[in-house]
């Protein structure tokens, strides 16, 4: 789990992302590209805040050490266009609009 105060999870928790790497052979790399920004977005802590902390724990919120490795995150900030849900709402309106 990739722990993060970059995302505001009210009453929740801070997690920005969970990967699974079962698969992955013991002491190797794991490479992870998000397949739908959309569905793994989070929302951000704060527009102000310019510091974020970071860590890497396991299942148990155990730290995982890394042995000197370096983790490279890369993070995509975004402003979501709310155009679709008004097409969407207006597309509904029109749908259950009773006819004379």
């Amino acid at each position: 789990l990739i722990h993060s105060n970059v995302v505001n999870n009210p009453g929740k928790d801070d997690i920005l992302l969970s990967i699974n790497s079962t698969t992955s052979v013991s002491y190797s790399s794991i490479a992870w590209d998000n397949p739908c920004p959309d569905f793994y977005s989070r929302i951000l802590n704060s527009k102000n805040n310019n510091t974020y902390n970071f860590s890497l724990t396991d299942e148990n919120s155990e730290l995982i050490q890394l042995n000197g490795l370096n983790m490279n995150l890369t993070l995509l900030f975004y402003k979501k266009d709310e155009i679709f849900n008004q097409i969407r709402n207006f597309l509904k309106m029109i749908a259950h609009k009773p006819t004379a």
